[in-house]
């Protein structure tokens, strides 16, 4: 288990969560050609739910980073769902 205190702990998040705030602009443009609204909105909330687990890594606040991480994942989940060939 990590010591969610530690000042190392609390980087590595914080660096994962702004490396998700970027890839979540990087997929902005990836979009198909029709139906984007519904993966602009994908995208947009990948990287408020980043921006929230990084905020929260910063403040070493534990569980504010599990609940963003959850609705990163819930996020993820219904783009797949979407966008990805079965």
């Amino acid at each position: 288990s990590r010591d969610w205190s530690s000042d190392v702990c609390s980087s590595d998040l914080v660096k994962s969560a702004e490396n998700l705030v970027a890839g979540a602009q990087q997929l902005m443009p990836m979009g198909p050609d029709t139906g984007r609204e519904p993966w602009v909105q994908f995208t947009q909330s990948l990287g408020a739910g980043a921006r929230k687990a990084a905020a929260a890594a910063k403040a070493r606040n534990a569980d504010a980073v599990v609940a963003a991480g959850d609705e990163m994942f819930e996020v993820c989940e219904g783009c797949h769902r979407m966008y990805m060939k079965k």
